[in-house]
C-alpha cells in the first residue's frame, strides 16, 4: 500500500500563538477529512512556538485537492500571524500482508 503524506512545519513567535494557531487549523482541517479523503491529521505544538502539521492519504489525487483547500486555510493564517513556514512531500510504501 502506498501513502502520500504532507507535512508543514510552522515557527510563531511563542507557544500562545501557536495554540491559536493549532485551534484554528485543527478546525479548518477538521471539516476536510472527509472531503478529501484524509487518513491521518496530526498537530503538535512544542515549547519554543514550533507547530507541525501532518496528513496522509491513499492518492496523489486526494492530496492535491487538500492542497488546495490547505492553501486556502494557510492564506487566512497569514493575514492574522506572523510566522515561518517549511513544507516537505513524504511517499510512504507500506508493507502490505501477503
Amino acid at each position: 500500500m502506498t501513502m502520500y503524506a504532507k507535512i508543514f512545519n510552522f515557527k510563531f513567535n511563542g507557544v500562545s500563538e501557536a495554540k491559536v494557531a493549532a485551534s484554528f487549523i485543527s478546525d479548518a482541517f477538521g471539516k476536510l477529512i472527509v472531503t478529501n479523503n484524509m487518513r491521518s491529521l496530526n498537530i503538535s505544538i512544542g515549547k519554543c512556538g514550533s507547530l507541525s502539521i501532518q496528513t496522509k492519504f491513499e492518492t496523489s489525487e486526494d492530496l492535491k485537492s487538500f492542497e488546495v483547500s490547505a492553501g486556502k486555510v494557510f492564506g487566512d493564517l497569514k493575514e492574522t500571524f506572523v510566522y515561518k513556514e517549511a513544507v516537505s512531500y513524504t511517499h510512504l510504501t507500506l508493507p502490505t500482508k501477503a
